[in-house]
């Protein structure tokens, strides 16, 4: 499905449309530092970026983006800022006065609780939003409505309960509410740590759009990727299988690291699909061929039997032992392999259609190869496509190429080989070393195959996000933690410097 969307201008930015996809990151710099905010804003221009995003949580933090735009501005920078705004509606409004674009999460536009009726509801959102809406036309300002898993009303809980159709009605009522007082300068997003729902939630959003004519941009990411590798994959994982299927216009990609290293990630993903408009065709007809059952789980894993495989990185099987009769085998050699696979798929289905499929896939050391690799086995998974993956090629190629497999399989949750691992890229809200201790987590925390841990800088959007974690640290204030066991705090105050040991010891009398 090809997304067509209209235009959206923040700053001398355009988003949406036929324009090349907008890269943008956030700072996670005090905002009242200004002067360390504007030198970490250059670094993200300055690595590719299109947008930088700020936090504001109150009137004293919104002087500072001012007088940030001001220093930038004096410098020769003239990137548009987004002022992001939690709980605080009223704050946005004034926020539209100073920054190109305000983001905004729909629960601060309607403080009703779950019983009430959806006339009711949406009557008080439209008086809620209708002071942001006037002041964005005003000063020709964009907005983001940006609908995070983790951050689901209770009227939206109790009505669809908290997967992707929930986010994407949730983002639904307010195009709605939009469209009826003709404002129409807004991107959309809805965004969760899990990618296949998060992928889910975003083709679900795209498709009632399309249904209903609405055709309002979207920002694509993962809320809490991680960091390294792990957060690498899964940001290709949640991003590029949209970005595949055209659908997306602005990227940012959520690593638990500098902002500025968020940039190269984001632009490679740019590089591989989008746009791609002479393949739609293939993809349409590709989709329409797809299994009603989306995601398998007997996914077989096929090695070269020329490769020495480390251990960990063991296939099933090797190459001169797979019956070749139960199986189809899509063998594919080009730059672009996930348009080679749907051709193929297209053009013989009538073979395909009664037999496990398997994708013979060349490993190089292209620069792209690592996360092309992993954003089209994430969009084949999620679409049910493919029951294995058989790799050849040299042996650094191809054991890189099994990394990148195992760690996808992982985020599809298809095959777990190690814990699961959620780190939010922190903010100006977060008051400790998030970086330090995510990293201390997850290298502590590795061999709990089964378990997913969290790291999150806050409470606006920590608890929602990593609901679905077995524990869980969030920042509380300056140093200082809350611990968390599915979704329950369990230990409040714990020291930065004792937390990864208070977490072990929780997870310990689970085992």
């Amino acid at each position: 499905m090809l997304f067509k969307t209209h235009e959206v201008s923040v700053g001398n930015v355009i988003i949406g449309g036929k324009q090349p996809l907008v890269l943008q990151s956030m700072t996670n710099t005090a905002t009242n530092s200004v002067d360390e905010t504007v030198s970490q804003s250059i670094k993200i221009v300055e690595a590719g970026a299109h947008l930088v995003r700020i936090s504001a949580k109150n009137n004293a933090e919104l002087q500072s983006i001012s007088r940030i735009q001001f220093l930038l501005r004096q410098k020769g920078f003239t990137v548009p800022l987004i002022a992001d705004i939690h709980f605080s509606a009223s704050l946005a409004v004034e926020a539209a006065a100073v920054v190109e674009k305000v983001r905004i999460n729909p629960g601060n536009f309607s403080k009703c609780d779950e019983n009430i009726s959806d006339e009711d509801y949406l009557k008080d959102i439209r008086h809620n939003i209708s002071p942001l809406i006037e002041a964005c036309v005003k000063h020709n300002t964009a907005m983001r409505i940006g609908t995070n898993h983790g951050s689901l009303s209770a009227r939206i809980l109790k009505k669809f309960g908290s997967g992707p159709l929930a986010m994407a009605e949730a983002s639904m009522e307010f195009i709605r509410i939009l469209a009826e007082m003709d404002f129409r300068n807004a991107i959309l997003s809805v965004k969760a740590s899990n990618a296949l729902e998060n992928i889910e939630a975003t083709m679900l959003l795209a498709e009632m759009q399309h249904r209903e004519g609405y055709t309002f941009p979207l920002h694509l990411g993962v809320t809490e990727a991680g960091l390294g590798f792990s957060g690498r994959i899964k940001s290709a994982v949640g991003i590029g299988a949209l970005l595949a299927d055209g659908i997306g216009d602005t990227v940012r990609v959520s690593l638990t690291e500098a902002p500025e290293k968020e940039i190269p990630v984001a632009k490679q993903l740019s590089e591989l699909f989008h746009p791609k408009a002479r393949e739609f065709e293939t993809l349409n007809a590709f989709k329409k061929l797809l299994p009603l059952q989306k995601k398998s789980t007997d996914f077989l894993i096929v090695g070269s039997d020329q490769v020495q495989w480390s251990p960990g990185l063991q296939p099933d099987v090797f190459s001169q032992k797979l019956d070749l009769d139960s199986v189809y085998v899509i063998e594919t050699k080009g730059k672009y392999f996930l348009y080679e696979f749907r051709q193929q798929y297209v053009e013989k289905f009538e073979e395909i259609k009664n037999r496990k499929v398997i994708w013979k896939l060349n490993a190089t050391l292209d620069d792209l190869f690592e996360l092309n690799f992993a954003a089209s086995l994430g969009n084949l998974i999620f679409h049910g496509a493919l029951n294995g993956c058989w790799i050849v090629g040299d042996e650094k190629p191809a054991t890189k190429a099994m990394n990148v497999l195992y760690e996808v399989l992982q985020v599809c949750n298809v095959r777990n080989t190690h814990a699961e691992f959620i780190s939010c890229p922190s903010c100006n809200r977060t008051s400790f070393d998030i970086l330090k201790l995510a990293e201390e987590v997850r290298s502590r925390t590795f061999h709990y195959v089964g378990l997913t841990v969290a790291v999150m800088g806050c409470i606006v959007n920590g608890p929602g996000e990593m609901g679905d974690a077995d524990f869980g640290l969030v920042g509380e204030r300056e140093g200082l933690l809350s611990l968390y066991h599915k979704g329950k705090v369990i230990e409040q105050h714990i020291p930065e410097a004792t937390a990864c040991n208070r977490l072990i010891q929780e997870i310990e009398k689970t085992k």
